[in-house]
C-alpha cells in the first residue's frame, strides 16, 4: 500500500472544517474528508485581526485530539491560495496522525497559530 503524499493532506480543526464558516473555501477540492487525531492543543488567537478564531498548537505530550482530515491531489494547486487565506498569523506545518483506534497514519499539513492564548 502506498502512503498518501503529505502535499494531498489538510488537517482542519476550525473554520475550514465541514460545517463551519470557511468551508466554502476548500469545498471546490472535492476529496475525501475523514475524522483523524492529532497531539495539540486548539485554543483561540490573540493576535491581531486573527484575535478569537481558532488556533491548533502542535505538542507531543497532549491528549488526541480529533479534528478532520481532507485528503485530494487538488490541494498540491491549492497551497498557495490556502496559505494566503490563512495569512501571517499562521503557518503550515507537518503534525503526524494518527486514526480514532490509533493507529498511525503519517503525516499531514496542519495551519498552526503564530500567536495563541497562552491562558488556554
Amino acid at each position: 500500500m502506498t502512503a498518501t503524499p503529505i502535499d494531498h493532506r489538510l488537517i482542519a480543526y476550525g473554520t475550514l472544517q465541514p460545517g463551519e464558516p470557511n468551508f466554502h473555501v476548500v469545498e471546490p477540492l472535492g476529496g475525501d474528508w475523514t475524522q483523524v487525531r492529532v497531539r495539540g492543543h486548539v485554543g483561540t488567537s490573540n493576535w491581531r485581526e486573527y484575535e478569537g478564531l481558532p488556533a491548533f498548537t502542535p505538542d507531543d505530550s497532549a491528549d488526541p485530539l480529533d479534528v478532520w482530515l481532507l485528503e485530494t491531489q487538488n490541494l498540491i494547486a491549492a497551497w498557495d491560495d490556502l496559505d494566503a487565506f490563512e495569512g501571517p498569523g499562521y503557518r503550515r506545518v507537518a503534525v503526524p496522525m494518527w486514526d480514532l483506534a490509533g493507529e498511525p497514519l503519517g503525516n499531514a499539513w496542519i495551519y498552526q497559530a503564530l500567536n495563541p492564548d497562552p491562558r488556554q
